[in-house]
């Protein structure tokens, strides 16, 4: 089926086609009423749907964002992704969102399909192996050459002067550690993301920070290397029941159920007290729950989109924003 242009609303309603376009438009026009009546009355007969590719040819904007997030299956991330989209519809914008898999390649690679797509601004989360392998100047000089509207979610790159949006994970790691002290816990085991990752190194110094406070030895037997999935979370619990470990905080809560999936198959889940990280929706649903480090991922999506609609719709360059979310201590 042909699709219904402006040329074939000027034509039924017998004005030019400029006419039309400014009147759809809502632009200041010298027509009567009853011809702009007439032209939404055809309009909408004709089923007509503006080009918007024609359009943003005229207004250099497309009304698009990118999203560039690591991990979809990662409940933190659809949740950004699922309240970015929200807000970014009450903008007029759609969002196109793409997965990094954390590699840094794919992310140099979707980021770059993004900009070629003219989107009007960028959110993104750096892949874990862009710190991983050191290239994070490469990374920084593709971001750099954009010249669109960008917002680091979550992550940072040191050094680099642009906006972001983190929360604290040095204060998580704190509070998550401190928690499991008040309740008497002296032998903590800690389940960590990749070592080279930003938000494993934060947490793992908020750890070992409330165990110096306490005056608690730090004992590098406890602390064992995950992924942040929930396979390593189950695996690494075998490891951590060869130490005399007795409570785990492992940094996020998906590792979190693999840990207690473990000891619940072994029928321990009685003998060790557990912390997880970002309080996901399945805290809730499980029927054995966890406390868990909440990072309020609507409050960080409004932050982001706050700062990035304000640069879009600026006409001229805003200041970089840097700010930095407090996480709270759920009892579930």
């Amino acid at each position: 089926m042909k699709r219904t242009t402006i040329k074939d609303i000027a034509q039924k309603v017998s004005v030019s086609t400029t006419t039309v376009s400014l009147v759809l438009n809502n632009k200041p026009t010298r027509v009567s009423l009853d011809t702009k009546e007439r032209i939404f009355k055809v309009a909408k007969e004709l089923n007509y749907i503006p080009n918007t590719h024609a359009k943003s040819l005229v207004t250099n904007k497309t009304n698009t964002i990118g999203l560039v997030i690591p991990d979809i299956e990662n409940a933190f991330f659809s949740s950004i992704s699922k309240a970015v989209e929200d807000i970014s519809l009450e903008h007029d914008y759609m969002v196109l969102l793409v997965n990094s898999n954390d590699s840094h390649e794919r992310s140099m690679q979707v980021t770059k399909m993004l900009i070629d797509r003219g989107v009007d601004g960028l959110l993104v989360v750096t892949a874990n192996e862009t710190y991983q392998e050191n290239k994070q100047k490469e990374f920084q000089e593709l971001l750099k050459k954009t010249n669109i509207p960008l917002v680091l979610v979550d992550r940072v790159i040191d050094g680099f002067d642009v906006n972001s949006v983190t929360f604290d994970g040095e204060l998580g790691g704190y509070l998550a550690t401190k928690h499991l002290i008040e309740k008497g816990e002296k032998k903590i085991a800690c389940i960590t993301g990749p070592k080279f990752s930003k938000s494993t190194i934060n947490r793992l110094n908020g750890y070992k920070k409330a165990l110096s406070e306490h005056n608690i030895k730090i004992d590098e037997n406890y602390i064992k290397e995950g992924d942040y999935h929930f396979e390593s979370g189950y695996l690494l619990t075998n490891e951590i029941l060869n130490t005399d470990a007795t409570s785990i905080f492992a940094f996020n809560d998906l590792m979190a159920y693999g840990a207690l999936s473990n000891l619940t198959n072994k029928h321990k889940e009685n003998k060790f007290k557990i912390v997880g990280y970002d309080n996901i929706k399945l805290v809730s649903m499980n029927e054995k729950k966890i406390d868990s480090i909440k990072q309020d991922s609507i409050l960080l999506s409004k932050e982001v989109c706050n700062i990035l609609y304000n640069q879009i719709n600026s006409k001229t360059k805003l200041e970089s924003k840097k700010i930095s979310l407090k996480p709270q201590l759920v009892i579930n």
